[in-house]
């Protein structure tokens, strides 16, 4: 009886941590969408103060900020259920399509190429530096989780990482 007990008990610990994963991803997928709705939000009140004037220039930033931005979800909607706020392990989850044949890291290349291109499209190039500091922060996370998915995947991630271009 007090195995029953036991095991019940077991069973509904791993229920509930198998619901706190469900949950936390979704709750990371809610802060990317209120991301991008907050920027949709400051892109309105930017145009509501000072105008923009609709030339090459920043039809050429509305475009390419639209463009990375769809990549950036493609990339996020590849990743499916390989997306994990902690890189773990499971076998056949190092995902090797669609962007990722390319670059190993699109995430993090893409949400850098859509926020320069909206921080030109504003009119405000000098918030380009703060590229300064985002770049070399993005750099690191994808070298840690480079890093994580080695040890995880061994020789199946170094014959990846030979096929990628960036």
């Amino acid at each position: 009886k007090e195995m029953l007990k036991f095991s019940r008990c077991y069973h509904l610990h791993e229920a509930k941590i198998t619901r706190f994963k469900r949950v936390s991803k979704r709750y990371c997928m809610y802060m990317q969408i209120l991301a991008v709705a907050y920027g949709g939000v400051s892109m309105f009140f930017t145009y509501r103060v000072q105008p923009f004037i609709w030339n090459y220039g920043t039809f050429s930033c509305a475009l390419l900020s639209v463009c990375f931005y769809l990549c950036w979800c493609l990339a996020r909607l590849q990743l499916d259920a390989a997306f994990h706020l902690l890189p773990e392990y499971r076998e056949g989850l190092l995902v090797t399509t669609g962007f990722y044949t390319y670059c190993s890291h699109p995430l993090y290349l893409f949400s850098s190429l859509c926020l320069c291109s909206y921080l030109l499209l504003i009119g405000r190039p000098l918030l380009l530096l703060s590229m300064i500091v985002i770049i070399p922060v993005q750099i690191w996370r994808a070298r840690q989780e480079a890093q994580v998915l080695r040890e995880m995947y061994g020789d199946l991630y170094e014959r990846y990482i030979e096929t990628v271009i960036i």
